[in-house]
């Protein structure tokens, strides 16, 4: 008999740990409920974000923007081939079409010393598997011999991958440097190389200056 009231007596603390477990448990899930609740009221608001590169995706995973420091300039990818850039001192922001390569941008960079120094932006919008056709830049200078602009390219119909394939062939086949110009001269000749028209305005003389690059021959 005394056994039995032993096990009922077991039974009912076990009871009572098991009451108090559900109402701990209870009151952390409705807390959770709550805060998410008003989290939701809030619409996901961020005041203040600090980071070294940001992505705007779609569904699918395929950047359509990119935003960067310096250390974090993106590869051009044409293709699916990742190509070398000029430069490398830049931050700012990269355009994407639906195939996830790149269409055009916005880079700047600048620095100085002892109250002097230098400023280079430039927004360029980009041909179809090829590099830029249009761009607007601003290069300011230490000297003062500062340049601001219209630049408006002519490229070949073949992806840019291909033109710099062969001029990466070049450099590396081909010694000497002026037989190396020689031979991307003969690029030019062909098409394969860019034309540029451009409207520059240069600070030291105050007027617009109008160039054209023809191809060779």
């Amino acid at each position: 008999m005394q056994d039995l009231h032993n096990e009922v007596a077991q039974l009912r603390r076990q009871m009572s740990f098991f009451k108090l477990y559900a109402v701990i448990t209870s009151l952390f899930i409705l807390a959770f409920i709550g805060y998410g609740f008003r989290k939701s009221a809030q619409d996901d608001i961020i005041k203040s974000l600090r980071a070294e590169k940001i992505e705007i995706v779609e569904p699918d995973g395929t950047v359509k923007l990119s935003l960067f420091n310096k250390e974090n300039l993106p590869p051009a990818v044409v293709n699916g081939k990742k190509l070398s850039r000029q430069g490398g001192d830049e931050a700012g922001l990269m355009f994407y079409n639906t195939e996830g390569e790149e269409c055009g941008g916005l880079v700047y960079n600048g620095k100085g010393k002892n109250g002097k120094g230098q400023n280079e932006l430039s927004i360029t919008f980009d041909k179809y598997k090829q590099d830029q056709m249009v761009q607007l830049s601003y290069i300011q200078r230490e000297n003062g011999q500062d340049t601001k602009g219209l630049t408006v390219f002519e490229r070949p119909s073949f992806p840019v991958d291909q033109t710099m394939a062969t001029l990466d062939s070049i450099r590396s086949k081909v010694k000497g440097e002026q037989e190396q110009q020689k031979a991307i001269d003969q690029l030019k000749a062909e098409d394969i190389l860019v034309i540029r028209v451009c409207l520059p305005v240069n600070k030291a003389n105050a007027r617009v200056s109008l160039c054209v690059i023809p191809k060779a021959g």
